[in-house]
Parts: structure tokens; C-alpha cells; sequence
């Protein structure tokens, strides 16, 4: 499932890309023939299977569109590593350089991006909620120089499945990060699902993984834990 999604997701980004240089004058079918070079930027905000995964579909659907390395395209990629100090001074950086267009996978990097710059074209992907997130105030209707794809899940619909696979819960234990908008976002649709079904929660912060014994960690490159693991009683 994973797969199929971040295919789907990885497609999506390429299409939107080509549509935005296409918005910026720019023939799609010409820069396929042309030597011209086009440059894109793409913030990574850490090293994750999915967000890997995002990066490596986007510049295989442009190869497919006939933008190529050494040919007619130039990318410059960076990983923030997921220090926020490191997304500010990259977005700098990519914002200065005047690229075509700038690629930023995940929330913090597009958030860090478009307060770099806020002219040059950004796609985004592996966003939850891009209007909580300020990158636009119409999803339908992008009104700042941002677009792309949202990796939103059905939370109402999980949790009606929850409902289903296990019917005596009385309490869902809620785990979840404060400091990721995402997380909280969802949070909140999950509450509202349960309230409506009348069950109790109990929300708990996750920590950061080096407060768990190593044997409880995960590898981020390998690992891609639930955005709010549910636990019942």
C-alpha cells in the first residue's frame, strides 16, 4: 500500500511540475528538445523511506517527460537532516539561487521555502494539511506561489474501522507529536470521530525517540511508523 501511494504521490508531483513550468511560459514539449537547462530545487526536510521514495518518483516522472541530469535539467538537492536551523539557511540558499522551481518534501521544509521565498513557483508533497499549514488559504485554488499533493488519510474512516475490529473499547489511546502540525491536525479529526461514535480518548505527546530504550527505536530509512498509533482498552 505504501508503494502504491508514494507512486501515486511521486507521479502527481512530476505532472504538477510540468504544468507550473509550462504556467511560467515555458512549452513542456520544447524543454523535452532543447539543450536549455532548467534548474530545480528540492528541500528535503530528513531522510525517510517515503519522502526518499517522493524525491527519487519526482526526477523519474521528469526524466519521463524528457527533463534528464547533464541534459537539460539541474537539481540541487537537500536534506535538512531534520534540524530546523539547517531548513532556514537551505531555503536561503535555494531561494537566492533563482531557480525555475523548488521542490519541498514535507511540511517544515515547504513552510521554511515559502518564507524564503515566496515568488518562484514551490510544489510540495508529504503535506497532511497545506492550508493549516499557511502554504495556501484555497486548496481548489492555490492563491500563493504553492501547489502540489496532500498524503491526507480518512480518519473518521480508521476510526469507524476501529469501531468495527475491536466493538468493546471503551477508551482509544491517542499518541501524537505537539510540535508537528500534521499530527495535531488529525489528532483533532480523530477526536471528533470518536465523540461522535461516543467513545472516550485519551491523548498522550509521543517523546523524542532517544528517551526509549534502543531496542524500542526505529530506523527512520527503514521504518515508517502510523501518524497516530491507536490504543485501545
Amino acid at each position: 500500500m505504501m508503494k502504491k501511494l508514494t507512486k501515486v504521490i511521486s507521479t502527481a508531483v512530476a505532472v504538477a511540475s510540468i504544468a507550473l513550468l509550462a504556467a511560467c511560459g515555458k512549452s513542456t514539449a520544447k524543454a523535452a528538445t532543447t539543450d536549455k537547462t532548467i534548474k530545480i530545487g528540492i528541500l528535503q526536510q530528513i531522510n525517510q523511506t517515503a519522502l526518499d521514495d517522493a524525491r527519487k518518483g519526482f526526477v523519474a516522472e521528469l526524466a519521463k517527460h524528457g527533463y534528464k541530469e547533464g541534459k537539460n535539467l539541474k537539481l540541487d538537492y537537500l536534506n535538512a537532516q531534520g534540524d530546523q536551523s539547517n531548513l532556514k539557511t537551505m531555503s536561503q540558499r535555494l531561494a537566492k539561487d533563482k531557480n525555475t522551481l523548488n521542490l519541498a518534501i514535507a511540511t517544515s521544509a515547504a513552510q521554511s521555502m515559502q518564507q524564503a521565498d515566496s515568488k518562484t513557483p514551490l510544489l510540495f508533497t508529504a503535506i497532511t494539511d497545506p492550508k493549516s499549514a499557511g502554504l495556501a488559504t484555497n486548496l481548489k485554488h492555490p492563491d500563493k506561489n504553492a501547489t502540489g499533493v496532500t498524503d491526507m488519510v480518512n480518519v473518521a474512516g480508521q476510526i469507524k474501522l476501529l469501531k468495527k475490529l475491536v466493538p468493546k473499547a471503551k477508551t482509544v489511546g491517542l499518541l501524537y507529536n505537539a510540535a508537528e502540525a500534521n499530527s495535531v491536525m488529525q489528532i483533532k479529526l480523530a477526536k471528533t470521530a470518536l465523540k461522535a461514535q461516543g467513545s472516550r480518548w485519551s491523548p498522550r505527546q509521543s517523546r523524542p525517540p532517544t528517551t526509549f530504550p534502543r531496542r524500542h527505536r526505529y530506523s527512520p530509512s527503514k521504518s515508517t511508523p502510523s501518524t497516530y498509533p491507536l490504543i485501545t482498552r
